[in-house]
């Protein structure tokens, strides 16, 4: 982990960096010690963790949502000792069209919770994914992403919104609509693919994806018309997956490729 963080602080393309969960403490030691001298930005992405742990924060099971927080509390310690700025979360599944009011409820408590253990120095932003295709996450549309924030941040500040391009067509969504509806909670933004039945990650612009340079270059100018890139650390961050091991490298000059043909059309 340590040696793959450092092929991206090294990269001098890169201003940012995102990490998760690091079971070993000397690892994390090692990778604080790494990141610290580097002086890049660092975001803390739990949604993956939170998946495939099978943690509800919008349970109403109050014992299991207890358990859930809990989880969720000792990934900000660990994204406080890696000094992140954002920890990315999620929700957890979707209970039904009948359960989702109470489930929403449950939610804006959890993350008041969460949020409120982050502290001052760390923005805690919600992720929405598909609710019907693949990872079927209570949250979720936007629209109802940002209603969910929006009465978060009535009892704490340091919440807000992540916005992902590959979760974009599992939603039927354009990047136009859904960063607009999120002009006033937006925080923090993925680029990356997907699948037409699958939130699989894979390269950008590959054949069968949904996701490719011009729709990369829509997402960005879409970006660009809500004022994003006016804030004073407008993180972008690519999210993909190698398909084969070995790939690494190739990916992400692949990437980088792929971002500056769709920046070049930028107006």
């Amino acid at each position: 982990m340590v040696e793959t963080a450092r092929a991206i602080v090294e990269d001098d393309f890169f201003d940012a960096i995102e990490v998760s969960w690091v079971k070993d403490p000397s690892v994390r030691r090692n990778l604080f010690s790494l990141l610290k001298s580097s002086h890049i930005h660092v975001v803390f992405c739990a949604g993956g963790n939170i998946i495939r742990e099978r943690v509800d924060l919008n349970s109403l099971d109050q014992p299991t949502r207890r358990r859930a927080i809990q989880f969720t509390r000792d990934l900000v310690a660990q994204a406080k000792e890696l000094k992140a700025e954002i920890f990315v979360l999620c929700s957890g599944p979707d209970p039904g069209q009948s359960l989702r009011s109470k489930a929403a409820s449950a939610l804006v408590d959890s993350l008041v919770e969460i949020a409120e253990y982050a502290g001052s120095d760390m923005m805690v932003s919600l992720e929405a994914f598909d609710r019907e295709i693949d990872k079927r996450r209570l949250v979720g549309p936007t629209q109802e992403a940002v209603s969910i924030v929006s009465e978060v941040r009535q009892r704490v500040n340091n919440v807000g919104l992540t916005v992902d391009l590959s979760h974009l067509p599992l939603l039927n969504e354009s990047a136009a609509t859904s960063l607009e509806a999120a002009r006033g909670v937006l925080v923090h933004s993925h680029i990356g693919n997907c699948m037409p039945n699958a939130d699989s990650h894979p390269p950008l612009a590959v054949p069968g994806g949904c996701n490719g340079v011009q729709e990369l270059r829509e997402f960005l100018m879409a970006l660009k018309s809500i004022g994003y890139f006016n804030r004073a650390c407008p993180i972008v961050s690519f999210e993909v997956k190698p398909t084969r091991v070995g790939e690494s490298e190739s990916l992400i000059a692949q990437s980088k490729g792929v971002l500056m043909e769709a920046m070049s059309g930028l107006t």
